[in-house]
């Protein structure tokens, strides 16, 4: 089954696009689930359009494979998901406020929450409205951004011991370091998280869940200990086949669900000593037959890879020549003399035995493959595959 998904584009003209593989997203959920205790639940991390996948067609994937809960960043991505018919929980893991509180309830989502001040003013909605309401609760453990900070996590029990309006579904935390399981913060993380656990139950907390392991905590199995409470795990990068760190990639077996292609629209021939692209960055050392690519930084092939980067051409790895165009690339195809106008080329993903990957390209920019997977701008259609269908 192929079909086109909601890139804003009614229909696809030009010859790029992304190409979205739903049999592998579900073979890496898979994967996932087979690598946590069977006692575990699965909330999946479909944030920032599920890291430029599309977030309505990878959701609905995931729900029909049994996935438990699904988690956003912001209100109006979880929004997003209800109007698209999604049922199951929906958590907004950056938070909420009280301009937020009357859409929350409306949408029959679970915030996250953490500060006094928020708690109560959400309690206080809640009762005003003689409603209920599942909430998270986050605990900081010394990743030093969301959460109550861990010294006071026991006032904030306290609190939430005087309060009857909340179903708390999951005390959660976050790893900073969860690619390197001998890291000493994440080693004070788990003991932290370990003993709010256990002052939570002081105070008489009714706490269904608990989390704290993303993708690299799963991979790396670093919270895996007997609790009364259900394990919930938060895997984000690892079910679109990437894993937060490249040495993780032999521990856990993934396939890349996002296949960015184009192909070649005009080819021509260059003159050694010829300049190639704006800002004549790279000079023809001799003869050179070159390809143009209708792609571009504005598609979120980003300029920074211009003279660094290879594509895919009839299954061979070809450099990028020139600084890369808001809408244009060009490619030295001299060593590909077979190539044609029409010839798929692969940016990003797999063709024959190659593939590049979104950590090669990270590797280029200075940066991680969830960048390079988010940046994939939303004029550039993405199609569905799933072999299942």
């Amino acid at each position: 089954m192929v079909k086109k998904g909601s890139s804003g584009l009614e229909h696809r003209y030009r010859p790029t696009y992304v190409e979205i593989d739903l049999s592998a997203l579900r073979g890496n959920f898979q994967a996932i689930k087979k690598s946590i205790p069977k006692s575990s639940q699965i909330l999946g991390v479909v944030k920032a359009n599920a890291y430029g996948h599309g977030v309505v067609e990878v959701s609905k994937t995931l729900v029909k494979e049994g996935i438990d809960q699904l988690g956003v960043a912001i209100l109006e991505e979880a929004i997003q998901l209800r109007r698209a018919g999604i049922k199951i929980p929906v958590v907004v893991l950056a938070g909420t406020d009280q301009s937020q509180f009357s859409e929350v309830v409306k949408h029959n989502l679970t915030p996250v929450l953490w500060q006094q001040e928020v708690i109560r003013e959400f309690h206080d909605f809640l009762k005003k409205n003689d409603l209920r309401s599942p909430v998270f609760i986050k605990v900081d453990t010394g990743m030093h951004r969301l959460g109550v900070n861990y010294d006071e996590f026991p006032q904030t029990c306290r609190l939430l011991s005087t309060l009857d309006r909340f179903n708390i579904e999951c005390l959660m935390s976050h790893f900073a370091i969860s690619e390197d399981p001998d890291s000493d913060l994440t080693k004070k993380q788990i003991d932290l998280f370990q003993k709010a656990i256990s002052q939570a139950k002081e105070f008489g907390l009714q706490i269904k869940r608990i989390g704290i392991s993303n993708s690299g905590g799963i991979i790396n199995h670093l919270f895996e200990k007997p609790s009364e409470n259900t394990l919930l795990v938060r895997p984000g990068i690892a079910l679109y086949g990437s894993v937060p760190d490249p040495k993780l990639e032999t521990k856990i077996r993934l396939k890349p669900v996002m296949h960015f292609k184009t192909a070649v629209i005009d080819i021509k021939d260059v003159k050694g000593g010829e300049s190639i692209g704006y800002g004549g960055t790279y000079t023809a050392q001799q003869r050179l037959t070159i390809g143009v690519l209708p792609v571009g930084y504005a598609d979120g092939y980003n300029r920074n890879l211009s003279n660094k980067a290879e594509v895919l051409i009839k299954g061979k790895r070809v450099p990028v020549v020139g600084n890369i165009s808001m809408d244009l690339t060009i490619i030295d195809i001299s060593s590909v003399p077979d190539s044609k106008v029409g010839d798929e080329v692969v940016l990003l993903g797999t063709q024959g035995k190659e593939e590049i990957s979104a950590w090669e390209i990270a590797k280029h920019l200075n940066t991680i493959s969830y960048e390079v997977l988010t940046s994939v701008s939303a004029r550039v259609p993405r199609i569905y595959k799933d072999s299942k269908s």
